[in-house]
């Protein structure tokens, strides 16, 4: 038997009783497990442990295939604040797909597990998350291996194609100007500093989280489709 701390990246049925849920674990990295029979009447009570980012330790068969069958799961953490809190759900919605988009291999990252799952703690045990998703962004970045590099911040133009600040105006894919007042005024924080944020207009950071998923997409060479950007920006009025 496999044992590892997973956390739920998405899941989907498939044929009548079963679902497919794909998760990034601790051990084996993204791995895609099947449960039979889960919408039988019998495994009704476990309809609950496989909602977005959910923290699960999974057991499996001894040997890892492309599809692989789920023995025992039982919840790791189970969030206190997130029932019934529109913010929070729909911060999960989008952080797992953004995960969703970022996470293709199967090879393990404790420490990107880790930071993932420090996070999704955070928020459960904090109200005040407004400026939580562009730190998160820009934490997740420097996990992926692509931080911004923050030499000569000074620079007038910051290049999401090259990670650099810069002189020279970039062709396309760039900040300035009240947008990278705002991009520098959030890097290398923490989710529990009070940041006032400058030029923190609806337009700008709307602006600015779109630019963080664009700076995503060109260090990944990935293009994204993520659904529930609309729906974030309704809820925290972004």
């Amino acid at each position: 038997m496999l044992k590892t701390e997973a956390l739920v990246i998405r899941s989907f049925k498939y044929s009548d009783y079963d679902l497919i849920v794909k998760c990034y674990t601790l051990e084996f990295g993204l791995q895609s497990y099947i449960i039979k029979g889960f919408y039988s009447k019998r495994k009704k009570e476990q309809h609950t442990l496989f909602q977005p980012l959910n923290q699960l330790e999974i057991v499996s068969a001894s040997k890892l295939k492309e599809l692989n069958y789920i023995k025992e799961v039982r919840f790791v953490h189970v969030y206190q604040s997130f029932i019934g809190n529109i913010k929070k759900n729909s911060l999960c919605f989008f952080i797992a797909e953004i995960l969703q988009n970022c996470l293709q291999k199967d090879a393990p990252n404790p420490s990107l597990f880790s930071f993932l799952k420090q996070s999704l703690l955070w928020v459960d045990t904090h109200d005040e998350i407004t400026n939580f998703i562009y730190i998160f962004l820009l934490k997740l970045s420097s996990y992926l291996g692509f931080a911004p590099n923050t030499d000569n911040s000074h620079f007038t133009y910051f290049s999401l194609e090259n990670g650099t600040f810069c002189q020279i105006t970039p062709t396309k894919n760039y900040l300035s100007k009240e947008l990278l007042s705002l991009f520098k005024e959030l890097l290398n924080k923490e989710y529990s500093e009070n940041i006032h944020l400058s030029f923190a207009t609806k337009n700008n950071k709307r602006a600015l989280l779109k630019s963080l998923i664009v700076y995503l997409e060109l260090h990944l060479n990935f293009s994204f489709n993520i659904k529930s950007l609309d729906i974030l920006y309704e809820v925290f009025d972004t």
